[in-house]
């Protein structure tokens, strides 16, 4: 599944991962905020994400090491809960 780039949200659940319950983006001029859920209910925000790297997030086999290797270092992250 491809956004795109007039989407101006997405919520995505992530059933088949151990790390990630879901996660949504909200457009924000030309990037966005990520946020994501967590399997034990931390949420965390990540700002000024692209929709390609939540098309690349959505693509991938592994949604938790996706993360791990392209958004959580990456991107200035702050918790919500």
């Amino acid at each position: 599944m491809i956004i795109m780039d007039y989407i101006t949200s997405v919520y995505v659940p992530v059933p088949n991962s151990s790390s990630i319950n879901s996660f949504g983006w909200i457009k924000d001029k030309d990037t966005g905020t990520l946020t994501i859920t967590f399997k034990n209910d931390s949420v965390y925000e990540y700002d000024d994400v692209p929709l390609s790297v939540v098309n690349d997030m959505i693509e991938q086999e592994s949604t938790g090491s996706y993360f791990h290797k392209y958004i959580r270092d990456n991107f200035n992250t702050r918790s919500i809960s």
